[in-house]
Order: structure tokens, then C-alpha cells, then sequence
């Protein structure tokens, strides 16, 4: 139920720019956690992810807003899975 309240502020209540900032503030701490728990996280996280990207994508001037969210959440997961 937390997720859902959470995924409904970042992507319907938040401007996006608040959100993207939050979205890299959170994805920045992952990094701290081990490499289980990071996993475990963000396994939860990018659905979230997508839907900020979907919901954004459709409009020209929010388009750079989905494209960071990607670059951010790649990151995540490539600095996750790199040995």
C-alpha cells in the first residue's frame, strides 16, 4: 500500500523536476546498501521508474525528464551488475 501512495505522489502530486530529483536521491543511496539489498530495492523501484517514464514521455517538454529518469535508473542497475 506504502509503494502505491509513493508511486502516486512521484508521478501525479510532484512536478517532474521534484521527482527526478528525488528519484536520483534515492537511487544515489542504493548505492550504500549491499549488492542483495540493492538488488532487492530495485527490484521494487523500477516499475516506479517506468511509470515516470511513460507518464512523461508523451509530452515534448517532458520528454527530458523521462530521458534522465532512464539514464538514472540504467545506472543503477549497470553499477549494480558491473563485478
Amino acid at each position: 500500500y506504502r509503494l502505491n501512495q509513493l508511486r502516486f505522489y512521484l508521478n501525479l502530486v510532484w512536478p517532474p523536476r521534484a521527482t527526478l530529483h528525488v528519484i536520483r536521491r534515492f537511487l544515489g543511496a542504493l548505492a550504500e546498501l549491499e549488492p542483495e539489498r540493492q538488488m532487492m530495492v530495485l527490484r521494487f523501484a523500477v516499475p516506479s521508474l517506468f511509470d515516470f517514464v511513460e507518464w512523461n514521455m508523451g509530452y515534448d517538454r517532458l520528454l527530458k525528464y523521462s530521458s534522465d529518469c532512464c539514464d538514472a535508473g540504467l545506472e543503477a542497475v549497470l553499477r549494480l551488475s558491473r563485478p
